[in-house]
């Protein structure tokens, strides 16, 4: 039986700008005693990074304003880095209206953000965590989760039209597959050295990508890839408006798809599965599966097995809105024990989920909503049986109103988990303690310049 799953609107950010990319820049550790109060004092501070673009009335007027396609208006963006403080024990969490710590300004627009480790640029210490912009002028720019400081220089003049995804992998060296908005696929090299290989791409505006690693584990404790060396045999796979999905083998000749799957619209979405139960490498292990999540503007979401791309082994559709993002996970990815550990994994943590959790997927226009799915059930109830497992939606139906409610310009393009759903603290019943029981999650509307943030609550928890 999948949890019982309550939602409550807890806070709303304006945002100066459009606003399309979240990332949670941090999770705390699970509380020591999960039976005691939480105080304002001691309350988590949750740390959540917004990335925006908007189309800007003010002519272009330099190089690096490109993506306006000419001399009239550019795209614009900004990143913003705000944090959440409140008590999130129970289903009565209060959280303030998260203040606004840093902003950075003056960069062109940013379509899609992704978490790399800041070692990806052979930052000293290795340590810390960027973020990766995929740019409206073509470029990629690398920031500093804490500071939003730049990492390296900017990968500039990649693609002459915006980039809409980059996504970070090894082939003897770092390297990043690149999606365009002219259905353009391609590699380059993260040391400034441009772009080293050219995809088959799609026929029109190619929007996602992906790594598949076909072998391997990764430790969450030690962040080393345990097996398979460090230019692990990777499937690159990209998604775009032609309704394809593609894989390419970087053990042949990676220019050409060797699989293909068609959707009925656009594919706006590709998430790996990786598998964290343990065995083989013991807990806080992760080991390459086959199984990858795909995302669509045909309001579907489907489950695909890269040995065998003739049709999806799973399918969810109806989901009242475009599926724009299929990496967001309520629970822990890793086992419990090892949640801490996460933070130093090598798998970006927003770029990978595990073989059962809950997806808090973006609907585009349908909002946002929660999805339980395990990769191992029987194929009908991957996702869910869709009568008997209704979505559980964040945001109220139009014609409820209040401040969270779905409007004619919603358009929700991301979500982040700023706290997972802590399954670590059990009561006496073996069920989860009050205190433990309790996800805040964060979304973003793009024209309404909104970011609301929610806590999530559980009954029969699963994890």
């Amino acid at each position: 039986m999948p949890p019982r799953l309550r939602v409550r609107h807890a806070a709303s950010i304006d945002t100066a700008l459009t606003c399309n990319c979240l990332l949670p820049v941090s999770y705390p550790p699970p509380p020591s005693d999960a039976a005691r109060d939480v105080s304002a004092e001691d309350a988590p501070l949750l740390r959540l990074l917004t990335a925006s673009y908007e189309l800007s009335a003010t002519p272009c007027t330099s190089a690096g304003d490109a993506g306006s396609g000419g001399g009239g208006a550019a795209h614009v963006g900004e990143c913003a880095l705000y944090e959440c403080v409140g008590t999130f024990g129970d289903a009565h969490s209060r959280c303030a209206a998260p203040p606004l710590l840093q902003r950075t300004s003056g960069l062109p627009g940013v379509f899609d953000a992704v978490a790399a480790p800041s070692s990806l640029f052979g930052v000293a210490g290795g340590g810390g965590r960027c973020a990766l912009l995929a740019c409206t002028d073509g470029s990629v720019r690398a920031v500093d989760t804490a500071t939003l400081q730049p990492v390296a220089a900017p990968l500039s003049g990649l693609h002459a039209e915006m980039l809409t995804s980059c996504t970070p992998f090894c082939d003897a060296a770092p390297q990043l597959l690149c999606s365009a908005h002219t259905g353009t696929v391609f590699t380059c090299a993260v040391d400034g050295g441009g772009v080293t290989r050219q995809l088959e791409g799609h026929d029109y505006d190619a929007w996602c990508t992906a790594t598949l690693p076909t072998s391997g584990s990764w430790s969450a404790s030690s962040a080393q890839e345990e097996t398979g060396g460090g230019g692990a045999d990777v499937l690159l796979a990209s998604g775009g408006d032609d309704g394809v999905c593609k894989l390419y083998d970087t053990r042949t000749d990676p220019s050409r798809a060797t699989s293909r799957t068609r959707f009925d619209a656009g594919v706006t979405s590709i998430t790996p599965v990786f598998d964290t139960r343990g065995g083989g490498g013991g807990a806080g292990t992760a080991h390459a599966t086959p199984y990858f999540i795909v995302g669509s503007y045909d309001e579907s979401i489907a489950l695909l097995d890269a040995r065998s791309m003739r049709r999806p082994v799973a399918r969810r559709c109806g989901l009242g809105g475009g599926v724009w993002r299929t990496s967001r996970c309520l629970h822990p990815r890793w086992r419990a024990d090892d949640t801490a550990a996460a933070a130093a994994a090598p798998m970006p943590a927003c770029s990978w989920v595990n073989t059962h959790n809950v997806l808090v997927l973006p609907l585009m226009q349908g909002g946002a909503a929660l999805l339980p799915y395990d990769v191992h059930a029987a194929a009908e109830v991957v996702f869910g049986g869709e009568a008997d497992d209704p979505l559980v939606c964040l945001y109220a139906a139009a014609d409820e109103g209040g401040v969270a409610a779905l409007t004619e310009h919603t358009l929700i393009y991301d979500t982040a988990v700023l706290r997972p759903l802590d399954c670590t603290a059990v009561g006496e019943t073996g069920r989860p303690a009050a205190a433990a029981a309790a996800a805040v999650v964060a979304t973003v509307s793009f024209y309404e310049r909104r970011v609301d943030v929610w806590t999530v609550t559980a009954g029969d928890l699963q994890c």
